[in-house]
C-alpha cells in the first residue's frame, strides 16, 4: 500500500493558512490577547515580531506550524499588523533567518498554548486510535482529517504530512488485517463456492 497519498495539491492545502480565512475565524483565532501580548518578543525586529504573531496564531487555528510565510494570507498580515502597531508590513521572507530563533519561538508559544511536542509514547497511543477509525471509514482523507482534529484536541503540535500519511496507511492496512483475519473462520468451502457463483454472468445476460 502506497504511503503518501495526498497530491501536490492536497499537501499545499494542507500545510498552510486556508486561501481565503472568513471575518469569524479573523476576529476568533486571530485576535491578540493581552495574554498573547505578554509573550510577544517585544525586543525583537518588526520581522520576528510579526512572525512569532503568525505562528502562534497559526498554532490556534490549525494546530500546527507554517514553514513558508510567503504563504500567509495579506487579510491575516494586515489585521495582525495594525494590532502589532506597525508602520508598514515588514519582508516575512527574512523571518527566522537565524534557525534557532524560529526553534525558540516554537518552544516559546508551544508552552503557552499548552502543546506539546507528540513523543513516541503518543504517536503509539494514535496509531491505535487510528486503527480503530479506519475499521469504521477507510477514506484515507478523512482519516488525516481525524487525526489533525485529534491531535489539536490532545495539544500536541500536528505532525509533518509524511509522518501522517505514514501513520495513517499503516492504521489501514492493520484494519485490513483485523478484518480478514474476522472474516476468515466464516469463509469456509461452501462459502466461497456461494461467493464464486455470485461473480458468474449467465449467458443470457451478456449483451
Amino acid at each position: 500500500m502506497p504511503v503518501g497519498f495526498l497530491n501536490t495539491n492536497q499537501q499545499t492545502q494542507l500545510s498552510s493558512f486556508p486561501a481565503a480565512i472568513n471575518h469569524n475565524d479573523l476576529i476568533t483565532f486571530f485576535t491578540l490577547t493581552v495574554q498573547d501580548n505578554q509573550v510577544l518578543p517585544s525586543r525583537s525586529s518588526a520581522t520576528n515580531r510579526l512572525g512569532f504573531a503568525i505562528q502562534l496564531c497559526s498554532l490556534r487555528f490549525m494546530g500546527f506550524f507554517i514553514k513558508e510565510m510567503t504563504e500567509v494570507p495579506m487579510i491575516i498580515i494586515e489585521f495582525l499588523k495594525e494590532q502589532l502597531t506597525l508602520n508598514e508590513i515588514p519582508d516575512l521572507i527574512d523571518y527566522g533567518m537565524r534557525a534557532q530563533t524560529r526553534t525558540d519561538h516554537i518552544k516559546s508559544i508551544e508552552k503557552y498554548m499548552g502543546f506539546r511536542s507528540a513523543n513516541a509514547e503518543y504517536e503509539n497511543k494514535l496509531q491505535t486510535w487510528l486503527v480503530s477509525r479506519a475499521l469504521e471509514h477507510d477514506r484515507p482523507l478523512l482519516l488525516f482529517q481525524f487525526a489533525a482534529e485529534k491531535m489539536k484536541q490532545d495539544k500536541r503540535t500536528r505532525y509533518g504530512l509524511w509522518k501522517l500519511e505514514k501513520l495513517i496507511s499503516k492504521a489501514r492496512e492493520q484494519a485490513k488485517q483485523i478484518i480478514f483475519k474476522s472474516l476468515k473462520p466464516h469463509l469456509t468451502k461452501n462459502t466461497k463456492t456461494s461467493l464464486d457463483l455470485l461473480l458468474l454472468v449467465e449467458s443470457d445476460q451478456i449483451t
